[in-house]
């Protein structure tokens, strides 16, 4: 395996899961605190980067996760 490229994250806490675009552009990371990044490895499609955050409300039994966008 090479390294294609070093990407500082764009979540302030600790990494919790990564998953790849479908098309190798780029991926999502997860934080400990329940926010996302979106983030693509072109540097012209850099303006389309982005960060959210979940919140979650439900019981014990069920739980829904709402998203806000921090742009």
């Amino acid at each position: 395996m090479t390294e294609f490229k070093r990407i500082n994250s764009p979540l302030k806490y600790q990494t919790r899961c990564v998953a790849a675009f479908p098309d190798q552009q780029g991926f999502w990371v997860g934080s400990i605190e329940e926010r996302f990044g979106v983030h693509h490895l072109d540097d012209s499609q850099q303006s389309k980067n982005f960060t959210f955050k979940c919140h979650r409300d439900g019981s014990e039994t069920c739980s829904v996760i709402s998203l806000t966008s921090i742009l």
